[in-house]
C-alpha cells in the first residue's frame, strides 16, 4: 500500500510537523518538511548540519533538526560556505558590537568577539583571519593602522598560524617591524615570537628569518633544523628549496644538503611563496618571468609579463594583457588570447572574453564559447547559464541539458538545484524534472541532505529520506466527501502540485488548470516540460502578452491552450465545464502520441441535451470525456458553462489515470 502524506496547507498552522512529499519521478526523490516554530526572518543554507539565521535584526545557529543552538544574540554569523574556514569546519564567525571572534557549533567561544577588523576580515584556514584582528582597547577607525594584538597570515597550509606582535603596517599591508611566531588552531603559542619575517609551514618547514643573522628554517617543533645562514630562501615544495648565499643561488633538500646551482643571470622569485611548484621555480629578468627546472636549468625563458603557479600540470601566463595556460614544457596549451582565466577544477576552467563567460577543457578546447553573461561554474558536472536573461544547465561537453526556462538558479548540490519561476522556488534533478514543487518563497541549496526553504511565511527544513515514510492522510476538510479518495491518490502519486493543495471546492482559474494538466502530463509520460514541447510542439512560436510563465507557454505551443483571445491566456479567469472538457481532450492527444489509445477524432455522441447546439469543437470534446468516464452530466445535461472546482479537475485527472491504468 502505498504511503499518504499530510498537505502543506495545514501544516502551517502545525508546530514541528514533519510532511513527506514523493514527486513521481524516475528516481523519486523522498522528502520532509518540517515547519518550525519560530518566526525567521531570514535562514542561510546549511553547512556541516547547521545554518546562521537572522531574527529581529539579531543572528543565531540552527541545526538541521531545527533546534537552536546558539540563540540570535550576535550582529552578524557567518559559517564557513561563506568564509572559508578550509581546515577548521567547525567554528562560525560572529560578530557583537562591532567586534569580531569564532564560536563552535553548539555557541562555545573559541575566540572571544573582542577584536576589530579592517576590511572584509576573512576568516582562512584555522581560526584566525587574512585581514587584521585589533584589539578593542587598542582600535582607532579613523587611524590608518592601529596596534594589532596578532596579524594572522595563512593557516591553511598545515594547521599553524603565523602571529606578530609589535611592528606597523601601511595600507597595502606591507609589515614593518614587530617579532613573529606560530599559534596552534586552539591560540596556544607554539613557537615563540622571536623572528623578524616567517613564512607558512610547507612540507612540515617553515622559513624564518632573524635581522643581522639571516634565514634558514624551522620545524613544526621550533627547533631550528637548517641554520640562519643563507641571504634569501622560498619555501619547500617537493623536498626541495631555492636559497642564495654568497657562493650564489642554488636548491637543497630538507637536510640542507646542496642540490643543484641556479644561473646567475635569473632573479629567483623568492617572497612569492608560490614560486617553486611542480619541480619548477619561478625567475624574472627584466621584467619577464620563466621557470626553471630542479637542477637549475632554463625549462620556460623569461618571456611572459607574469607566471602563475602550475596546478593540474598546467599554468596561467599574461603577455600583452591576455591570458592563457603553458604546461611545464613550455608549450602554450592555451594561447593568451583572453581577458581572464580561471584555474581549472577536474579539467576545466573558465575563461571570459569581451565581458562574456565561457569555459575550456585542459586541450585548450572550448567546450562552452565566451558568449554567456555571468561567470560559468560547474558543480556536480553542470554549470547554471544565462540565456536572455533565463537560466538554464549546461554539461561538461557544454551541451544544454536544462534550456534556460528559469528565473534564477543556484548550483547543483547532493543531485539537486534550486530554482526559481517567477517568485517561486523549487528543485530540479540533473534530467531537468521538477521533483521538489516549484511552491516556495525562497529555497537554498541543500547540504546534508537538508536545506531551508520558506512556504507562506513560514521558514521550514527539507530533509531529503531514501525512501518514504510513515504519515497522516491529508487534510481534507475543505474538500468535498466524493473527492477525498481523488484528491488522495493524486497527492500519492505525486502530480498534484503544492500550490493546489488545499480550498479545493474554490473555483480553479485557468492558469492553475494548465499547471495541473502539464504536471500530469510530466507525471505520465515521464518527461520535462521541456521534453513534452521538443517532442510534440505544434505551435512553437505561441506565446502571451499577460503572462511569461513558461509552463503556460509550453501548454500553448503544444496545443493544449490558445488562450482567451486578444493574445492574452487570461491567468486568473475562472474556468468552466466546457472549457476543462476541450483542454482534456487536447491533454489526451498528447498522451496519444506518447502512447495513449485514445479516440479523439470524432467520438460517439454520449447524449448530453445542452451540447446540441454547440460548436462543433466543444460538442466532440464533450462527448469525448463522456465516453470515456473522465467527466459526468447531471441527468441528461453536461452543464458547460458551470464554473470547474480544483477537487473537480484533480478528479478528472485522476480519472484519466484509473482509466490509462485499466
Amino acid at each position: 500500500m502505498k504511503k499518504r502524506i499530510l498537505s502543506l496547507a495545514i501544516t502551517l498552522a502545525l508546530i514541528f510537523t514533519l510532511i513527506p512529499y514523493y514527486p513521481a519521478t524516475t528516481a523519486a526523490v523522498y522528502y520532509d518538511i518540517q515547519v518550525l516554530q519560530q518566526e525567521y526572518g531570514h535562514i542561510n543554507g546549511f553547512y556541516q548540519g547547521v545554518a546562521t539565521f537572522r531574527r529581529d535584526d539579531k543572528f543565531g545557529v540552527i541545526n538541521k533538526t531545527g533546534k537552536e543552538v546558539v540563540p540570535p544574540i550576535y550582529d552578524l554569523a557567518l559559517t564557513n560556505d561563506v568564509f572559508h574556514l578550509h581546515e577548521r569546519d567547525d567554528v562560525i564567525l560572529v560578530e557583537l558590537d562591532g567586534k569580531r571572534g569564532l564560536i563552535d557549533f553548539t555557541g562555545k567561544e573559541v575566540l572571544s568577539p573582542v577584536y576589530y577588523t579592517k576590511g572584509e576580515g576573512y576568516v582562512i584556514g584555522g581560526i584566525y583571519a587574512t585581514g587584521v584582528f585589533y584589539k578593542a582597547e587598542d582600535f582607532d577607525s579613523d587611524k590608518e593602522y592601529s596596534m594589532p594584538i596578532y596579524d594572522f597570515i595563512d593557516v591553511s597550509i598545515e594547521g599553524m598560524a603565523a602571529v606578530r606582535v609589535g611592528g606597523t603596517a601601511d595600507q597595502w599591508g606591507r609589515v614593518l617591524g614587530g617579532k613573529w611566531g606560530f599559534i596552534d588552531k586552539t591560540g596556544k603559542e607554539i613557537i615563540p615570537l622571536i623572528y623578524d619575517e616567517v613564512s607558512y609551514f610547507s612540507d612540515g618547514l617553515a622559513r624564518v628569518r632573524i635581522i643581522g643573522e639571516g634565514t634558514g628554517f624551522i620545524d613544526r617543533t621550533g627547533k631550528l633544523v637548517i641554520p640562519l645562514i643563507y641571504s634569501h630562501a622560498s619555501v619547500f615544495s617537493g623536498d626541495m628549496a631555492i636559497v642564495s648565499d654568497n657562493s650564489g643561488t642554488f636548491y637543497i633538500d630538507k637536510d640542507g644538503n646542496k642540490l643543484a646551482s641556479v644561473d646567475s643571470k635569473y632573479t629567483v622569485d623568492y617572497w612569492n611563496d608560490n614560486n617553486y611548484s611542480e619541480g619548477i621555480a619561478l625567475t624574472h629578468d627584466n621584467g619577464k618571468y620563466g621557470f626553471i627546472d630542479s637542477m637549475g636549468k632554463d625549462v620556460i625563458p623569461p618571456t611572459y609579463d607574469a607566471i602563475f603557479p602550475f596546478a593540474d600540470g598546467l599554468a596561467k601566463v599574461r603577455f600583452g594583457g591576455k591570458h592563457g595556460f603553458i604546461d611545464k614544457t613550455g608549450k602554450e596549451i592555451v594561447p593568451p588570447k583572453y581577458d581572464f582565466v580561471g584555474d581549472f577544477s577536474n579539467g576545466i576552467a573558465t575563461i571570459r572574453l569581451d565581458g562574456k563567460w565561457g569555459c575550456i577543457d585542459n586541450t585548450g578546447k572550448e567546450i562552452v564559447p565566451p558568449t554567456h553573461v555571468f561567470t560559468v561554474l560547474f558543480s556536480e558536472g553542470f554549470a547554471q547559464v544565462n540565456i536572455g536573461g533565463k537560466y538554464g544547465f549546461i554539461d561538461l561537453t557544454g551541451k544544454e541539458i536544462i534550456p534556460p526556462v528559469y528565473d534564477l538558479a543556484w548550483q547543483f548540490s547532493e543531485g539537486l538545484a534550486a530554482v526559481r519561476k517567477g517568485e517561486k522556488w523549487g528543485y530540479i534533478d540533473p534530467t531537468g524534472k521538477e521533483v521538489i514543487p516549484i511552491a516556495f518563497e525562497h529555497a537554498t541549496s541543500f547540504s546534508d541532505g537538508v536545506a531551508a526553504v520558506k512556504l507562506d511565511g513560514k521558514w521550514a527544513i527539507l530533509t531529503l529520506s531514501d525512501a518514504p515514510t510513515e504519515a497522516t492522510a491529508p487534510n481534507l476538510d475543505s474538500a468535498d466527501t466524493w473527492a477525498h479518495i481523488h484528491i488522495t491518490e493524486a497527492i500519492d502519486k505525486g502530480f498534484l502540485p503544492v500550490s493546489l493543495q488545499g480550498i479545493y471546492k474554490n473555483a480553479i482559474t485557468r492558469s492553475e488548470f494548465v499547471t495541473l494538466a502539464m504536471s500530469w502530463l510530466r507525471y505520465h509520460t515521464g518527461l520535462t516540460v521541456a521534453q513534452l514541447v521538443e517532442k510534440y510542439a505544434v505551435a512553437p512560436d505561441r506565446t502571451f502578452t499577460d503572462t511569461t510563465d513558461p509552463v503556460i507557454i509550453a501548454a500553448a505551443q503544444l496545443d493544449i491552450t490558445a488562450g482567451i483571445g486578444g493574445g492574452q491566456f487570461g491567468v486568473n479567469t475562472q474556468f468552466n465545464r466546457e472549457q476543462a472538457a476541450m483542454m482534456l481532450m487536447k491533454v489526451h492527444i498528447i498522451l496519444n502520441k506518447a502512447g495513449g489509445n485514445f479516440n479523439t477524432i470524432n467520438p460517439p455522441d454520449f447524449g448530453f441535451a445542452d451540447i446540441l447546439h454547440a460548436g462543433e469543437g466543444i460538442r466532440i470534446a464533450v462527448n469525448f470525456v463522456g465516453n470515456y468516464e473522465v467527466m459526468s452530466g447531471s441527468g441528461s445535461n453536461f452543464n458547460p458553462k458551470e464554473t470547474f472546482s480544483r477537487q473537480h479537475s484533480i478528479t478528472v485527472f485522476n480519472n484519466i489515470d484509473r482509466r490509462e491504468s485499466r
